[in-house]
């Protein structure tokens, strides 16, 4: 199974519940995460997604179908941005 991390070339901080994610290359922001999306991007540390998503079933009230379907977009929005890397 797949398991997701950080780009090697972003930068990131926790401010308040949020996460900022810089691109260091560029020094230009490229996203900002909301609380449960923070949730999730700390959680994506050589993380599978099975691992990550029984992290958010434990952590919120929230059915198995609807965390594994707002993960997916996550996990795809991010990989597709090049922010997140799958190996």
């Amino acid at each position: 199974m797949k398991s997701y991390r950080h780009a090697s070339s972003l930068s990131w901080k926790k401010v308040g519940n949020e996460i900022l994610i810089i691109d260091s290359r560029i020094n230009q922001e490229v996203q900002r995460l909301n609380g449960v999306a923070s949730f999730i991007w700390e959680k994506c540390v050589d993380a599978t997604k099975n691992d990550i998503l029984n992290n958010i079933l434990e952590t919120y009230d929230i059915s198995e179908a609807d965390a594994l379907s707002d993960l997916n977009g996550f996990l795809d929005e991010l990989t597709q941005k090049k922010i997140l890397e799958q190996f």
